[in-house]
């Protein structure tokens, strides 16, 4: 089981892994109780190498696990993937005897998270399977750090917009930090949006969380913030808190908050400004709109596929008094028409 769940972290890890792989590792994990901590000790003890890779005993141990489990014969991918978790463990092994003076590794110190960055390029959607079983899926533009320790899990999202899907455990809540504001969970689904410091909304599509309002220090890391002004938050709401108004909460449209996942946008009634600006966020040619009070008034409604800017412009050409021109540094701009 150890051998497994070292090739687990090493293909979670890997540049090319997908989908299906983090389906199947899910699968693997979710088959017998002790998996998931078995996991977590691997990744704890891979990072340790990491932390450690070119300590000169560190490197000839892994010469010596390599050469004398490297096949005679070209090898199938099994017996290859088995082999290296095999030498990732007997490796990990050694860094925590290096360490320690013992075989066994440190416990981990609460308020030191390792930290791994996750973030999308304009215009692009990931999903993350975290060592927990967690998945977030990170929208265009976006940048999240997590951080898991013995009795925490914490993410920060530094900029733009993640949905999580939290694995439950009660002994170690999930902590998502945007700007000077705190979510914490158990095991529930929630997105949190943060464009900018002026405005962090948090809609929560099913269970239940506390929000807490923190001073952003920078000599803080997550969770060692005082949290205050406690909010908790029912699945259907959304919390929205900005510089200008403050925390409140509001009944939400999960539908349309979260219809990015799947590459939509839906609009019922939004204002053009709006509506153009949320488009924006997707492509890196962006629609810009002239200074005109008619043009406050239009709304828009309709369904439209993230990206796709000529398929917007040619809906609210079409419905409304609106034409569109090339601007001469190349944009495209939308004026009322005559």
């Amino acid at each position: 089981m150890k051998e497994t769940a070292a090739y687990w972290a090493m293909r979670l890890a890997s540049e090319d892994c997908g989908p299906a792989d983090r389906a199947a590792f899910i699968a693997w994990r979710d088959e017998h109780p002790a998996r998931a901590a078995i996991f977590e000790r691997t990744e704890r003890a891979l990072r340790t190498v990491d932390r450690h890779m070119g300590h000169p005993e560190l490197e000839a141990m892994s010469r010596q696990v390599l050469e004398e489990t490297a096949p005679k014969q070209p090898a199938p991918r099994r017996w290859l993937a088995a082999g290296l978790a095999a030498a990732v463990l007997l490796v990990a092994g050694l860094s925590a005897h290096l360490l320690t003076g013992v075989g066994v590794a440190p416990a981990p110190d609460s308020t030191m998270m390792a930290q791994t960055m996750y973030e999308t390029a304009v215009g692009e959607r990931s999903t993350v399977t975290l060592p927990d079983g967690s998945v977030v899926t990170l929208n265009t533009n976006s940048r999240i750090r997590v951080g898991f320790a013995e009795d925490r899990r914490a993410v920060e999202l530094e900029n733009g917009q993640a949905f999580f899907e939290v694995a439950k455990d009660a002994s170690r809540p999930f902590v998502v930090k945007a700007g000077n504001q705190q979510i914490t969970a158990i095991g529930t689904r929630f997105d949190v949006r943060f464009d900018t410091q002026a405005e962090i909304s948090v809609v929560l599509v099913e269970g239940r969380v506390a929000v807490d309002e923190v001073e952003p220090l920078p000599s803080k890391t997550v969770l060692e913030q005082v949290p205050e002004k406690r909010i908790e938050m029912s699945a259907g709401e959304r919390l929205v808190a900005s510089t200008t108004e403050g925390r409140k909460i509001r009944p939400a449209d999960v539908e349309d908050a979260t219809s990015w996942r799947n590459g939509r946008l839906i609009f019922r009634g939004e204002p053009l400004a709006e509506a153009v600006a949320e488009v924006n966020r997707y492509t890196t040619s962006k629609l810009q709109l002239v200074d005109d009070p008619r043009l406050e008034e239009i709304t828009v409604s309709g369904v439209f596929n993230v990206g796709r800017l000529e398929s917007f412009v040619l809906a609210v050409t079409s419905v409304h008094s609106i034409e569109a021109r090339k601007t001469p540094g190349g944009e495209t701009e939308l004026t009322w028409r005559e």
